[in-house]
């Protein structure tokens, strides 16, 4: 097969590019005449989402993320991005800022909220059109996407996951595999915990700059991606 059409899946941050005090909370979300009222209002803080975003995590996925295009092309490798305000995202679409996240949510608000959002729906429809998937969402984020979905078995997903969301990561009839994190791999890769998945996924595509064969191989095999990360420590 020609190289494999990456996607790649991160969540929003709270550290955005916009800090307006009039931000689109969650009950803006709940009704749409508001939402819209209040989404034009805040029109002059509009930007894409790849551009919103500024946490850690973000910035080292969106570097990881132009390395993978700088060697196989602008339209190798696309971003979606699970937001606890508009749902699942792509990095084109415009926003405006809003202080809505899943790390303040109970279990059961998690679920109802991820409904309304219709969070596994789209996750299971955005996923069709990828063969790699990357995923990089913490413990409630990985909650929202209620796994398993139903998908084609010919692609490969791969989880950048602490050891505590490994329970949240349900899946079947497709090639898979599950990078856990803790504090001591934030010590061993230099980055704090909360950047460290997008840290890895820089590491990855630096790799993957200095050999495309490598690409396949995780698609074939994702448990490559011990000898990669391995490889990029000590290189």
């Amino acid at each position: 097969m020609l190289l494999p059409r990456i996607l790649v899946v991160t969540s929003c941050t709270g550290e955005k590019y916009f800090k307006p005090k009039n931000q689109l909370t969650i009950e803006d979300f709940k009704d749409r005449e508001i939402f819209k009222d209040k989404s034009q209002f805040l029109s002059q803080y509009s930007c894409s989402a790849g551009e919103m975003y500024k946490g850690l995590q973000h910035q080292r996925v969106m570097e990881g993320v132009n390395i993978l295009r700088s060697c196989l092309g602008k339209k190798s490798v696309d971003v979606n991005i699970v937001s606890a305000g508009y749902g699942i995202i792509s990095e084109e679409e415009v926003i405006v800022p809003y202080s809505v996240t899943f790390t303040n949510m109970k279990s059961d608000e998690i679920s109802s909220w991820a409904d309304f959002l219709k969070i596994h729906e789209n996750f299971q429809q955005v996923i069709i059109g990828y063969d790699l998937i990357f995923v990089l969402l913490g413990d409630k984020y990985l909650r929202a996407l209620k796994l398993p979905v139903e998908t084609q078995a010919n692609k490969t997903l791969i989880f950048l996951a602490a050891k505590s969301s490994i329970k949240y990561i349900k899946l079947s009839n497709v090639k898979s595999y599950i990078w856990t994190l803790d504090n001591a791999d934030a010590s061993r890769f230099s980055c704090a915990l909360v950047g460290l998945k997008g840290h890895l996924l820089r590491l990855i595509a630096i790799e993957i700059k200095l050999d495309n064969n490598l690409l396949l191989k995780l698609y074939n095999n994702p448990e490559t991606l011990d000898e990669i990360i391995q490889k990029s420590v000590y290189s």
